[in-house]
């Protein structure tokens, strides 16, 4: 028995691209990146959440720590949530976030600074 499916791609006629590729860019430009490879304040937490791993370093009592607020945190990639006593959910951000949030917060139609009541009277 033939393999039908093989035999039939088999005898396709490809079409050669005749361009050939150019290995010139117009902007050849060397950038440098400032890429900040420090790990996030939750990085413990989420690392436990994740694969039950406390680090190596830590004491008796920091690895009970940690196995104690990691219930808490909840990970749903990407994101990592924290539930609080007051039945609030809040996403976990990392430091490199935090300009952006505020700039949003206080730079739009609802920004200013206001009290947490009036702010949520307005949104």
């Amino acid at each position: 028995m033939q393999n039908l499916v093989a035999n039939h791609l088999s005898r396709i006629e490809s079409k050669v691209d005749q361009v050939p590729i150019s290995d010139k860019f117009l902007d050849d430009f060397l950038y440098s990146l400032n890429i900040v490879t420090t790990a996030p304040w939750f990085a413990n937490i989420l690392n436990y959440l994740v694969s039950s791993v406390v680090p190596e370093n830590f004491s008796k009592s920091q690895a009970n720590k940690l196995k104690s607020d990691a219930k808490y945190y909840m990970w749903d990639d990407p994101y990592l949530w924290r539930f609080s006593s007051d039945q609030v959910i809040r996403r976990c951000v990392t430091e490199q976030e935090i300009p952006h949030i505020l700039n949003c917060c206080h730079n739009y139609a609802i920004g200013g600074h206001f009290g947490p009541r009036e702010l949520l009277e307005r949104s």
